[in-house]
């Protein structure tokens, strides 16, 4: 028990191919689709000489879109009891198969994503030099933006790897409505507090002279203030989110076992 447990570097491997093999015709299907569409937009974007433009808009949008729904299936084999059973007596630990599908879902998928769309950006370059004797630009990987948002979709992947786990059905839509119904949330906590910390309506009272906007706004919001607020966003967001994410989905996978 001790050994499984312990993180093996072959069983890890062997969980990646185990995992690339059972879902291969799938993942090809929608490659080919999604590369084919993306490549005819490219192509035609000649015609406008936008290619450059359209590159920066289509990359984070089609990460994003490809990778949070492909996370949604990450863990497809727990939605039936036969498939769950299987999978989960697969000779590896509980760590080795969670970080396998990270791996399959998270940063590796950006990184692949990313090589592939070098090259179908190259292969779209060709198509128009050819057609339209334009070239559109060749998309550069070391750009900030690319790192950024490769970062960023690490993120926010690790929302819908949880959503993953606990979501038996359609957990790809049920993870955005969730997010949502927070983030609501988070918006009427924050107004209540916020009306709270001034005393009353702010509107009313800005109205009736007992509050200038801009003057008890400025007292509230200094710069020591706003500093303060944004480093605490900055080491939540990118430094505690996405680990957060993953050790409540270790410990959700776990129940699985039990």
């Amino acid at each position: 028990m001790n050994r499984r447990n312990a993180f093996s570097g072959n069983r890890f491997y062997l969980l990646l191919r185990h995992a690339l093999r059972t879902h291969q015709s799938r993942l090809l299907v929608v490659a080919a689709a999604v590369g084919l569409f993306v490549l005819l937009l490219l192509s035609l974007s000649a015609l406008g000489h936008a290619g450059d433009c359209l590159h920066q808009r289509l990359f984070p949008l089609m990460l994003f879109a490809t990778g949070f729904i492909l996370t949604g299936q990450a863990f497809r084999e727990l939605r039936d009891p036969q498939s769950a059973m299987a999978w989960m007596l697969l000779p590896a630990g509980t760590f080795e198969k969670l970080v396998s599908r990270l791996l399959l879902t998270g940063v590796g998928y950006a990184v692949v994503f990313t090589i592939v769309w070098c090259l179908i950006t190259a292969l779209a370059m060709i198509i128009s030099q050819s057609l339209f004797s334009f070239a559109c630009p060749w998309f550069s990987t070391f750009q900030t933006r690319v790192v950024v948002s490769i970062g960023l979709y690490t993120v926010l992947q690790s929302l819908f790897f949880v959503g993953a786990i606990y979501f038996r059905r359609l957990a790809f839509i049920k993870t955005i409505l969730f997010l949502m119904l927070l983030g609501l949330a988070l918006f009427v906590f924050g107004l209540v507090g916020f009306k709270a910390i001034l005393g009353g309506d702010f509107v009313v009272l800005a109205a009736k002279g007992g509050i200038h906007p801009g003057r008890d706004l400025a007292l509230l919001w200094n710069d020591d203030v706003r500093t303060t607020l944004l480093w605490i966003w900055r080491i939540a967001f990118w430094g505690l989110l996405a680990p957060c994410c993953w050790a409540i989905s270790y410990l959700r996978l776990k129940e699985f076992e039990v």
